[in-house]
């Protein structure tokens, strides 16, 4: 075997890892990286409906006139809504295989206030970071988007 013959497979088989990497490794990491931002956009959208849902139980046991502003971050395919008694999210994954618990990908959850509510806003889409206030008024909760 010669020398040149040598390093010319040697420089073949390094072409050869590096097409198999191109084209196996990366589609598998931006698959990977797409799982991960969709679950974190779950898990921020639980976080911040849970946070929400106790301030509400919580003004909900102080007397009149008691408020509390939150700054919510509500992710990127999410909405947050108020209906009536409970506060819930709806978040779009956008990567493959779903979860069970996610009907075609869109996941869903409800958590109860336990309490009446007036929603000035029924509902609101992410991406974005906002100020919620919700104050107690006549032994009324109210829930509003502030500035």
């Amino acid at each position: 075997m010669q020398k040149g013959q040598a390093i010319l497979e040697f420089i073949f088989l390094i072409l050869i890892v590096v097409v198999y990497l191109v084209s196996v490794t990366m589609p598998m990491v931006k698959d990977t990286q797409n799982i991960i931002q969709d679950t974190q956009n779950v898990t921020r959208a639980n976080n911040e409906c849970q946070k929400i849902s106790n301030s509400i139980k919580e003004i909900n046991l102080f007397g009149n006139e008691s408020k509390q502003t939150l700054l919510v971050f509500i992710p990127n395919n999410t909405t947050i809504n108020c209906n009536n008694a409970e506060i819930s999210f709806q978040t779009q994954l956008t990567q493959q295989p779903f979860p069970a618990e996610c009907t075609n990908g869109l996941c869903t959850k409800t958590f109860p206030t336990n309490t009446l509510l007036q929603c000035l806003v029924g509902s609101i889409k992410g991406p974005q970071q906002i100020n919620i206030t919700i104050q107690k008024i006549n032994e009324n909760i109210i829930f509003t988007r502030s500035e």
